[in-house]
């Protein structure tokens, strides 16, 4: 099999939209095959073993929760939680975190009806990628104990999804040794009314209780290292500034403080930053909330 990132080795710079999601519609179709055969090639011709016994087992627990109040979260020792907001990819920062020694799940900010949202059709957003990189369709799209849509304030646990490629910018190149990272599929608010980017009351506590559903199914399944993000302030029109502001209330509540030894926003400005919902972008909002620096892969730890 020839892989998709032999065929656009040119920069991706140069592609035109209809070009760049031609590639991504392939790269998916390629990921898909892959996933069913089990196996691919590296370029130096050696076969990789792709799906092992324990992420056939991982297919049967996914969890589900219609609200965050569906869980008893187990008891704790109290730790340092440090915060940190990181310029970059979500899943190279679960690699890295995973390779210190960390047990991270990754936020997918998932669409409500659609597992992969527009994956299909060559979408470029965060859920798009991952579906991309990874066998995540096997436990949101095909397998029939999870169920769509997602509740409005709840979401789905997937663990030990098989990661094997790199991101867009490397060319969705195949790892030399997949690796087994866990996610939480939940979807923000599309298009919330706003005033002076501030949410409504209704609004407001709705997001509270995605986030709180967030933290619990992280806590319930004994997660000490969270990959986070601008929770729906790209296409779908959150303020940075409010979802800052919810994720570090609720992370200082009795439930979630000190409960987590790592809490990562993994963050970067699109074509979606700077508009009238976020005119600061939306990294520097999360970087004030928690009044920590912004660092890039190197600085994780």
């Amino acid at each position: 099999m020839r892989s998709i990132h032999e065929a656009y080795s040119k920069s991706l710079a140069s592609l035109s939209d209809s070009q760049r999601r031609n590639m991504r519609m392939k790269v998916y179709h390629e990921t898909i095959e892959i996933v069913r055969q089990g196996r691919y090639p590296l370029p130096s011709g050696i076969f990789v073993d792709l799906i092992k016994d324990q992420d056939r087992e991982a297919l049967q627990r996914n969890m589900q929760i219609s609200h965050p109040s569906d869980l008893t979260l187990p008891p704790f020792q109290m730790t340092n939680t440090r915060v940190i907001v990181y310029d970059g990819d979500c899943i190279e920062a679960g690699i890295q975190m995973k390779r210190l020694g960390f047990n991270p799940v990754i936020l997918n900010m998932a669409n409500t009806r659609t597992p992969g949202g527009g994956v299909t059709s060559g979408a470029g957003a965060q859920e798009e990628s991952i579906f991309r990189r990874t066998n995540y369709f096997q436990h949101l799209k095909d397998n029939l104990a999870v169920r769509y849509p997602i509740s409005l304030t709840g979401a789905v646990y997937s663990p030990d999804v098989v990661v094997f490629r790199d991101t867009e910018a490397s060319q969705y190149s195949l790892f030399e040794e997949p690796i087994n990272l866990s996610f939480i599929a939940c979807a923000a608010l599309r298009n919330p009314d706003l005033a002076n980017q501030h949410y409504k009351p209704k609004d407001l506590e709705t997001m509270r209780h995605k986030i709180r559903a967030i933290y619990s199914l992280s806590a319930a399944n004994m997660h000490n290292c969270l990959i986070l993000s601008a929770f729906g302030c790209g296409a779908y029109k959150n303020p940075p500034i409010e979802v800052a502001r919810l994720f570090r209330e609720q992370l200082e509540t009795s439930e979630f403080q000190g409960r987590f030894e790592r809490v990562i926003f993994a963050i970067f400005n699109d074509h979606n930053s700077q508009r009238q919902h976020n005119p600061q972008g939306n990294i520097k909002p999360f970087s004030d909330i928690f009044e920590t620096p912004i660092v890039d892969l190197n600085q994780l730890n």
